[in-house]
């Protein structure tokens, strides 16, 4: 199992002021995930843990650079939504459910990972690994594909085996919060960039408001209603969807939809899909094939499904099978 080897490979995210950090070990900028990183994992300069050789569990075969369920695999996929839009479900559908892709939820703006997932442990979080700082807002491109470059770097041998040089990394972008307007330069070169792939995740924006408005008064912000952590219910609380409150943000998030699909639209179609939440919520399996064959990813087989490498998931161990 992958235990303790992630943490130190996180640790290398760090960008100092949006430029490249020095050393890995840097406490500056980025997603500094060294702070509470196991001080006994040393790395080589490739990244590998020098203690991943000591590690329990099953061996996995090496073979040559190039995951065995990919093709053209892309760098970066940026679930492009809103809060309440089920943002976090599709980005954990492609990032925490192949061996060779990751999510890192909102680091754009903040710098919280998902928990309460049955895919991660209940008596601990991410927390307990690292402490992350998010992204510098107008240096998004720049940072982004220097975290990503440096964390595919840093992964532990054992995925390097299996993944070589195939490594999705998933942003979310909320259009309703992360921007100040429809033209923000940064998000701009950010979606145009041949380094991102893009899926348009957009909800019916009244039920999107109330949906939000709810969450807030509730102090709830459980992904469904079975994950509800509030003693009100969301749904007991009224909503004005009519309010000039809600005039407002529908017009203010539809056309930022709109001007993100007319960036898109200057792009390789294959670049980006339509997902609209409706039907993403229909059929969760299918949604997750439409994501994985944005990000060219192709399903692995079943023992491999739901592994994650992440020290907090409460499934790390990767299978012995022979590729």
């Amino acid at each position: 199992m992958l235990y303790r080897v992630f943490a130190p490979a996180l640790s290398i995210l760090a960008v100092v002021n949006g430029a490249p950090a020095t050393d890995a070990g840097s406490t500056d900028g980025v997603l500094d995930m060294g702070n509470k990183m196991d001080s006994e994992q040393p790395l080589r300069e490739n990244g590998a843990s020098l203690h991943s050789d000591a590690i329990p569990g099953p061996k996995i075969s090496r073979r040559p650079a190039g995951a065995p369920w990919a093709n053209d695999a892309a760098e970066i996929v940026i679930m492009v939504s809103t809060a309440r839009g089920a943002s976090t479900e599709t980005a954990e559908a492609l990032g925490s459910t192949h061996p060779c892709s990751a999510s890192f939820n909102e680091v754009l703006k903040y710098s919280n990972f998902p928990v309460g997932y049955d895919r991660y442990r209940q008596d601990q979080s991410y927390k307990d690994y690292f402490s992350p700082c998010p992204l510098s807002h107008h240096r998004w491109l720049q940072d982004a594909v220097t975290a990503r470059s440096r964390f595919c770097a840093g992964r532990p041998q054992e995925v390097r085996d299996v993944c070589g040089s195939v490594c999705v990394v998933v942003l979310k972008m909320h259009l309703d919060a992360f921007i100040d307007n429809e033209h923000d330069p940064a998000w701009t070169e950010l979606i145009m960039s041949k380094h991102v792939r893009a899926a348009v995740i957009e909800r019916n924006e009244r039920d999107t408001f109330c949906s939000i408005q709810r969450s807030q008064v509730s102090n709830d912000w459980g992904h469904t209603p079975s994950e509800s952590t509030g003693k009100v219910s969301r749904k007991d609380i009224p909503c004005d969807e009519t309010s000039a409150a809600a005039d407002d943000f529908v017009h203010k998030v539809q056309l930022r939809f709109n001007t993100t699909r007319e960036l898109l639209g200057q792009k390789e179609a294959s670049s980006w899909i339509e997902l609209p939440f409706n039907e993403y919520i229909a059929d969760v399996d299918a949604g997750r094939t439409r994501l994985y064959e944005l990000a060219g990813l192709q399903m692995p087989p079943n023992e491999w499904r739901d592994t994650c490498g992440l020290d907090w998931c409460a499934h790390f161990s990767w299978p012995s099978t022979h590729l």
